[in-house]
């Protein structure tokens, strides 16, 4: 598949003036390689800071094609992925973290692996072989590790990286699926529909970096909505070993039949 165009996806919360560097490295990245064939998507989700001014601030500046989409309240990550992708033109479209925590310069790679691969699905994962993560707290990175080598092992597929939101995809797989409800962790639960639908995943070697400012954030995290979040993985998880096992189950009755 040769992009045409492509659209990146940039859902931002409270992410105050520090989003105006975010889209300002975004916007070189973009003019410089995808010029003339691009959009920025930008999801304000309800953000009560300084967020809406450094968007403003940006969109008088910017070079590339800028699209703004703006809830009036916080509806959560998920809502602001499918607002983004609801508006994206393009026939690649890819997610990008507001605060660069996958540097711009594995863009370009995912939308070459989409291309390269015939893929539906590329994904940034630094749990593959090269990958790295640096910076990300202890208490954050053993429950990630230890929850995606679990999706590896029970999902069968080859991939390591499963609840990571940086991804390119394939516009008229994700259309779709946006029109749906996730059973849990929306990141996770798009990956395995690709893999048991057949659908082409991709992996591309990536570094997990978070910055100070998130790094610090995370040490203040309420209990309760880390533990909201991990409870979305699990119930995803749990989703994929009943998928997994209605799918044995079904393979060995025809195989008893045949």
């Amino acid at each position: 598949m040769q992009p045409t165009w492509i659209s990146l996806v940039v859902p931002a919360y409270n992410e105050g003036t520090a989003f105006l560097h975010t889209l300002e490295r975004l916007d070189a990245y973009i003019s410089f390689h995808f010029s003339g064939r691009s959009e920025l998507i930008v999801v304000n989700d309800g953000s009560a800071d300084d967020t809406g001014q450094a968007i403003a601030d940006f969109s008088r500046v910017a070079v590339s094609n800028v699209k703004l989409v703006s809830h009036e309240t916080n509806r959560g990550l998920t809502e602001a992925i499918k607002s983004g992708v609801r508006e994206a033109t393009g026939d690649c479209i890819v997610l990008v973290d507001a605060d660069l925590s996958y540097a711009p310069e594995f863009l370009k790679p995912m939308v070459d692996a989409l291309r390269a691969g015939d893929c539906d699905v590329v994904v940034a994962s630094p749990y593959m072989r090269g990958g790295s993560v640096a910076n990300v707290p202890i208490v954050r990175l053993i429950p990630s590790r230890v929850a995606n080598a679990m999706l590896h092992f029970v999902s069968g597929s080859h991939v390591s990286t499963f609840t990571g939101m940086v991804r390119a995809y394939r516009a008229d797989f994700i259309k779709p699926l946006v029109e749906r409800a996730p059973i849990g962790e929306f990141n996770t639960w798009v990956l395995f529909e690709a893999i048991s639908g057949a659908n082409r995943v991709g992996e591309i070697p990536a570094r997990l970096e978070w910055p100070q400012a998130r790094r610090e954030g995370a040490t203040r995290m309420p209990i309760a909505k880390l533990a909201k979040q991990t409870k979305s993985v699990w119930t995803t998880l749990s989703y994929i070993v009943r998928a997994r096992r209605h799918k044995d189950s079904r393979r060995k009755m025809l195989d008893h039949l045949a």
